[in-house]
This record gives structure tokens, C-alpha cells and sequence, in this order.
């Protein structure tokens, strides 16, 4: 599975999964000085879908 197909999936899932719970989507601006640990923040995001590494 390409990297595409794999975000495209995984939209499809959200979007199903949202509309089932009657949630709505939320975003997070990180923007910010350098050096104030957004990399980290989205590296420990990622790490709730595996390994961030990979």
C-alpha cells in the first residue's frame, strides 16, 4: 500500500468514524518559535498510530 492510498484510507475511516459518534473534527495549530518541541509533539502524535520512526 502506497503512502497515498494508506492517507486516503485512513481519511475514509475518520470520516465514517466521526459521522457514526456525531463528532465534529478538530485542528491544533502547533506554530511557534524554533527549538519549542513541535517535532516532538508530532512525533508522540504519530506514535498513537505505531512507531513514529517508521
Amino acid at each position: 500500500m502506497t503512502q497515498r492510498q494508506f492517507s486516503l484510507y485512513k481519511d475514509l475511516f475518520l470520516r465514517l468514524f466521526l459521522h457514526e459518534f456525531d463528532m465534529k473534527p478538530i485542528v491544533v495549530d502547533i506554530s511557534g518559535e524554533s527549538s519549542s518541541g513541535k517535532s516532538g509533539l508530532l512525533l508522540l502524535c504519530a506514535s498513537v498510530l505505531g512507531s513514529p520512526k517508521e
